[in-house]
């Protein structure tokens, strides 16, 4: 039996690199996937690639920060598949700026983008999930900067270190629902995250092109390269599987040996 048949996955920022990776091998493993994003045409596209592929699939365009639209579109999740099992709370933004560019709009803009969503994501799944015999999982997308930050990343680490105590903070509070909460922490992705990034660092001078970013903030990755979304899967595939029942709270690093907790 596949590792999620039965299962029901809903993915917010579903039409990202990552997002879409999740989503495309839990519909591979037998889930039915509830993709969710604001990109509605990636989104659309995804959904009927995934269908045409014979996956039972859904797609929503949803704020991922809107506590109504992400308590309905989970509702309808299990309304329409029988029941909401795993939530991957995915959405983001880079947020890449010094000291002296953040601002308040910035500020709030972040912590509302990687944060608050993970909370929406969390409340909506919880009040599904509480009447469920099985419970259910929350998987969280952190970051390795949730557990060190990096110069000109200092407001979206701080955004992530927060994802990432909500993580231990949610496992606490839900596990007597028979819900658990564990995130992923990736390191050096190659997705359209890192465009602003590498466009910042040809600017600044730091490399002489944009397209060799990734590779330069990937120079200790001790495996040899940056990563994929795909190298994300397995460990995404294991935290939503029943394999996992007794992991909760975690945040586990999926970045090629670069920082070691």
């Amino acid at each position: 039996m596949p590792a999620l048949d039965h299962k029901t996955v809903l993915v917010t920022g579903a039409a990202g690199g990552i997002g879409s990776a999740i989503a495309r091998r839990c519909a591979e493993a037998g889930a039915a996937v509830v993709l969710t994003d604001l990109d509605t045409e990636r989104l659309t596209a995804l959904a009927k690639d995934l269908g045409q592929a014979g996956h039972r699939v859904l797609s929503h365009t949803v704020d991922a920060t809107d506590d109504t639209a992400m308590r309905e579109v989970s509702q309808q999740a299990a309304a329409e598949f029988g029941s909401l099992d795993v939530v991957f709370a995915n959405a983001g933004i880079a947020a890449m700026a010094s000291l002296e560019e953040i601002t308040r709009d910035l500020f709030q803009r972040a912590f509302l983008v990687n944060t608050y969503s993970v909370l929406a994501a969390a409340k909506a799944a919880a009040e599904v999930m509480s009447g469920q015999e099985n419970g259910g999982k929350i998987i969280n997308t952190c970051s390795i900067a949730g557990k060190t930050a990096y110069p000109g990343h200092t407001l979206y680490s701080a955004t992530k270190f927060a994802v990432r105590s909500f993580t231990q903070g949610l496992a606490k509070e839900l596990a007597g629902r028979r819900i658990t909460v564990n995130s992923i922490c990736p390191g050096m992705i190659d997705t359209t995250l890192w465009n602003p990034i590498a466009e910042r660092m040809a600017k600044e001078g730091t490399v002489s092109s944009a397209d060799q970013a990734l590779e330069a903030f990937s120079t200790d990755v001790l495996v040899g390269r940056p990563g994929t979304p795909d190298d994300l899967t397995g460990l995404a595939l294991f935290l939503a599987s029943a394999d996992s029942a007794y992991l909760n709270g975690q945040c586990i690093n999926v970045d090629g040996g670069l920082i070691f907790d």
